[in-house]
């Protein structure tokens, strides 16, 4: 099965909102606040628990090979490669 755009998308900015929240997690713990710290890492738990679900979810879908929701995009054609060209080398007039 191939996962949708929008699922790749969402998947895609869960994993940047991890790490910034593990940013913060370390912001917090070298600069010596322990109830920042606290807050941080409870942010942080809050949404692995999310993006577990989400990951659990397309993997369900992936197992079942039932999208459930999900709708599978065809693949996209591969766009011709250039040929490479061989750089000629310009002399002083």
């Amino acid at each position: 099965m191939i996962i949708s755009l929008d699922v790749a998308q969402r998947i895609r900015v869960e994993l940047t909102r991890l790490k910034r929240l593990r940013d913060g997690v370390l912001d917090a713990a070298r600069a010596g606040d322990p109830s920042r710290t606290l807050t941080r890492a409870e942010e942080l738990g809050c949404a692995l628990d999310n993006t577990l679900g989400l990951v659990d979810a397309v993997l369900e879908a992936v197992e079942e090979d039932q999208p459930s929701g999900l709708e599978p995009q065809p693949a996209l054609p591969r766009a011709p490669r250039a040929r490479p060209t061989a750089l000629r080398s310009k002399r002083g007039s």
